[in-house]
């Protein structure tokens, strides 16, 4: 998933799967409210907003749930990347690795 701020600008196929949601219904949405748990939403605000490309801490990794469109849950463990886009506009990269069935 790729995010300017909280947006989500950008997710790959297998988000999709994973989900069970398609582009169409979460590009341009809010990735917090869209689909972090409830419980969740302020982990996911630090990690989003504490990353910061001036600084030493350009990435962090995080366990977070996120919300399936049938009402499931899923649990990743995520990696958050600060980077510039082909815009030269700083995004945040976040890629998640499904650890659902190992916890």
């Amino acid at each position: 998933i790729f995010c300017k701020g909280r947006k989500i600008v950008y997710l790959n196929e297998f988000c999709e799967r994973s989900l069970g949601y398609s582009k169409n219904e979460l590009v341009g949405g809010d990735l917090i409210e869209s689909l972090i748990v409830d419980e969740e939403k302020c982990k996911a605000e630090f990690y989003i907003r504490n990353i910061d490309l001036n600084s030493q801490q350009k990435n962090t990794c995080a366990v977070l749930s996120f919300k399936t469109k049938r009402g499931g849950v899923r649990t990743f463990l995520c990696s958050f990347l600060k980077v510039y886009d082909w815009r030269d506009e700083k995004v945040t990269v976040v890629a998640g690795r499904d650890i659902t069935e190992f916890i």
